[in-house]
């Protein structure tokens, strides 16, 4: 650098003193060595400032990547008119994984999460949870005081719903909707089986349309031995699937009511597949759950998709969703 700012060869020295040939040289040398370093500060100062910014850029990516890959654990519960499923669930980044579940009754829950500190116990951060039974809601309300919660409904759903009157939709059925998204593509079929059964399907655009409800399996198997004198109660487990006809009491219910059952789902699944998958089988696009489904014949079940906690799964994403980190 010298070398340049001195015209590219050194001053000679004589008597202790740089000869550079006159004042206006002097002049020069130092102007240029003066201006010199000041392009070497300010090149530095370009290059420090461009640093700064791109470590400010490294670590601002770095926090937002952190947060959105950051495993949250968040307690699940979906109270159901029965029963009460709830499930601990790690999740965070586009995973989602149950690391815990386990079933109450539904008309005591509340106390029971209170008493048995389910929440402090669980280690969880948050409580995401929905529900069809109004009264169990409000108790859960109180429970809940002093704990980051969210209720999943209609007005903070993660799926758009395209029905008539979006505040008539269960929660459940958005929790299932949105879980069932965690594993297919839409158009897919959402069937949970707990005290009704329900039908839904989420169309190819991503939204929630509507579907179908009927009696659960309990009400089939449990009406007939509660209002007809001569009928017994039945156990759908015992059900041959491929029995077409019943040789006596038992089995004939057991074919009414229990193959009669998923010929039932069959045919509205079938109805759905003609009108919003063109006539093709889902059954790669299908998910059951609900408390019911472990009645349901073997052999019906065989090759379905089954997902015990579809709606665990769904409150947890619809959580991380509105917190916008899903």
């Amino acid at each position: 650098m010298e070398n340049a700012a001195y015209g590219g060869s050194r001053p000679s020295h004589s008597g202790g003193a740089f000869l550079v040939g006159g004042g206006r040289r002097v002049h020069l040398v130092l102007a240029g060595r003066f201006s010199g370093r000041l392009a070497r500060l300010a090149a530095f100062a370009s290059f420090a400032a461009g640093v700064f910014f791109a470590v400010k850029i490294f670590f601002n990516a770095g926090a937002a990547a952190k947060k959105f890959f950051h495993l949250m654990k968040i307690l699940t519960i979906d109270i159901g008119n029965t029963r009460t499923h709830c499930a601990l669930v790690d999740a965070g980044g586009g995973s989602y994984c149950v690391l815990s579940a386990r079933g109450y009754p539904s008309a005591d829950f509340s106390e029971i999460f209170l008493k048995d500190r389910l929440f402090a116990e669980s280690g969880a951060e948050a409580v995401s949870w929905c529900s069809v039974v109004p009264r169990y809601s409000e108790r859960l309300k109180n429970a809940l005081a002093g704990i980051e919660n969210m209720q999943l409904t209609h007005e903070n759903s993660p799926i758009p719903l395209d029905v008539k009157f979006p505040e008539q939709v269960g929660q459940d059925r958005i929790a299932d909707a949105a879980g069932a998204g965690l594993f297919f593509e839409p158009p897919y079929i959402v069937v949970d089986m707990g005290t009704a059964v329900t039908i839904d399907l989420v169309d190819a655009r991503g939204c929630y349309c509507g579907g179908a409800i009927a009696p659960g399996m309990h009400a089939f198997t449990d009406y007939l031995g509660e209002r007809a004198a001569q009928l017994p109660k039945i156990n759908p487990v015992s059900a041959d699937y491929d029995m077409s006809i019943g040789k006596d009491t038992v089995s004939a219910m057991l074919v009414g009511c229990v193959k009669g059952f998923c010929k039932l789902a069959d045919g509205i699944i079938g109805d759905i597949e003609r009108d919003f998958f063109g006539g093709a089988p889902a059954r790669e696009k299908c998910v059951f759950t609900g408390g019911s489904v472990g009645l349901l014949p073997k052999k019906w079940l065989a090759d379905r998709k089954i997902e015990s906690n579809l709606a665990n799964l769904g409150l947890a994403y619809s959580f991380l969703k509105n917190k916008g980190r899903a």
